[in-house]
């Protein structure tokens, strides 16, 4: 028993090393391919490629959006083709940093307090306050005259010489319309652009408060049209195209749009107001300042069925043609929808008097009919 026993573990041990050595080349074959591809990617560097090199080849000029953060980076390397970079000042990006590395120099002006180049300068490099082709322009143009000011700060984030150039926006300080204007890296003489990053400063978004429209016309500012409601408690809504806008109907006294599902400006319109409002007024229109109108609706005036209409400002119109090689953004139409609500049942207020008249009318009436059946019976 004892051989037999001996002679099946012996066979035990024989299967179990013939299905390691199965299992061994595939094994041995990856560990040498791997050790192939490792030595030949190595030797694809030229011999004795420092780190700092390695490191270098591994950046290049580029603006990254922001993750979770309102800044947008951008960086430009010395040792990278110029490149044209994009960014863009928003409401949720607001901060705009400007890093050249190296021996790299801030363009123009060296970023100085809030110097920056005309969006249609052709050349960054040579966009110079001292040049007789000045592009300088300060930024602060281009956004709402509120103070302070805003600048260039070198960054907080990044200790030593080598700081990165930061351009905050408050909020409150974004335009009605886009904007545009360009920065960058020169080289250290100052006479060749390394990067350029055309910056789009996004106008804010039209809003609505208090009965109050106030419009906004940049790419983004319309992504859909506003809603005001006018009842007798709210009987006015005023519309503010601004200082760059106007507003789309011109015959807004006469005629009324009616409510559009679209985007676009709507000049014709020709229904008439006494249709939705029988006791129409042109009165009930006003004109205010910055290009604001008001329209009230006397509380009594309400009609007896509900109406909407459409009112819509756009940005005026430009004499000055820009160049051609700096296309601004396509303006949008600020577009309100007015629900005009009926008169409807008498207020709460009233209520009291109606039905005090209802008590003295039969009062009245059983009174009558007491004197009348007294006399008959007489």
């Amino acid at each position: 028993m004892a051989s037999i026993w001996n002679m099946q573990c012996a066979r035990r041990r024989r299967i179990h090393i013939e299905a390691q050595v199965q299992r061994t080349p595939f094994s041995s074959c990856l560990l040498y391919w791997t050790a192939l591809l490792f030595f030949v990617s190595a030797a694809a560097l030229p011999k004795g490629t420092p780190l700092s090199v390695l490191e270098a080849r591994a950046t290049e000029s580029n603006c990254a959006p922001p993750a979770q953060s309102v800044r947008t980076k951008c960086a430009c390397d010395a040792n990278a083709a110029a490149l044209d970079l994009e960014a863009t000042i928003s409401e949720g990006t607001n901060e705009l940093e400007i890093h050249c590395k190296a021996n790299l120099s801030y363009s123009p002006e060296g970023l100085e307090g809030s110097k920056v180049c005309s969006a249609n300068f052709a050349d960054l490099a040579q966009c110079k306050l001292k040049s007789d082709k000045s592009g300088c322009i300060d930024v602060n143009t281009l956004l709402l005259s509120t103070s302070p000011p805003v600048n260039w700060q070198p960054s907080t984030n990044v200790p030593g010489g080598d700081q990165p150039k930061v351009l905050s926006v408050p909020k409150e300080k974004l335009p009605y319309i886009d904007g545009q204007f360009i920065v960058g890296c020169s080289d250290s003489k100052g006479s060749t652009t390394k990067c350029k990053v055309a910056v789009t400063v996004a106008a804010r978004a039209t809003e609505t408060k208090d009965q109050q429209v106030t419009c906004s016309y940049g790419k983004d500012s319309n992504k859909k049209h506003q809603t005001i409601t006018l009842s007798p408690s709210q009987n006015s809504f005023t519309l503010v195209c601004g200082e760059k806008g106007e507003i789309v109907q011109t015959n807004y006294k006469k005629t009324y749009c009616d409510v559009s599902e679209e985007n676009a400006a709507v000049k014709d319109c020709h229904g008439k107001y006494k249709d939705i409002l029988p006791g129409y007024e042109e009165a009930w229109w006003t004109d205010g300042e910055e290009k604001s109108f008001t329209f009230t609706i006397p509380e009594d005036k309400f009609p007896m069925a509900g109406a909407k209409m459409m009112v819509q400002c756009q940005k005026a119109e430009e004499k000055q043609v820009k160049d051609p090689t700096a296309p601004a953004p396509q303006p949008s139409v600020c577009s309100v929808d007015v629900i005009i609500e009926s008169a409807g049942v008498p207020s709460s207020a009233s209520v009291p008097f109606v039905s005090g008249l209802c008590n003295m009318i039969v009062l009245a009436c059983s009174e009558l009919i007491w004197r009348s059946s007294h006399l008959i019976g007489l």
